[in-house]
């Protein structure tokens, strides 16, 4: 009986920075150890692209946006974003999955 494999496509991740998407040159490859293949690809953010999101930062922070909300809420949101940051490291250094920068 012929082995059948399973086509996927390899999923492409961008930088989300105002509202928009934005890719990069740099590419980081996340294989799949089973095959071999990319399992996906992420944009790497370059220093122009750290520096917009700054800048945007600031403007929402300068907006008072965020401090409308109650405290309680904007703690909630910080610790998000703490907990999703640390999830993303810890797969970093724990995953099977190997990452490549290219």
């Amino acid at each position: 009986m012929p082995k059948l494999e399973q086509q996927i496509s390899t999923q492409h991740w961008k930088n989300f920075i105002g509202e928009q998407r934005h890719d990069s040159e740099a590419i980081l490859h996340i294989m799949d150890p089973s095959t071999g293949k990319d399992f996906a690809t992420v944009a790497c953010a370059t220093v122009d692209d750290a520096n917009l999101a700054v800048k945007l930062a600031r403007r929402c922070a300068d907006s008072g946006e965020l401090t409308r909300e109650r405290p309680t809420q904007g703690v909630k949101l910080l610790l998000r974003v703490a907990e999703s940051t640390q999830e993303i490291e810890r797969l970093r250094y724990t995953s099977k999955w190997r990452f490549v920068i290219s």
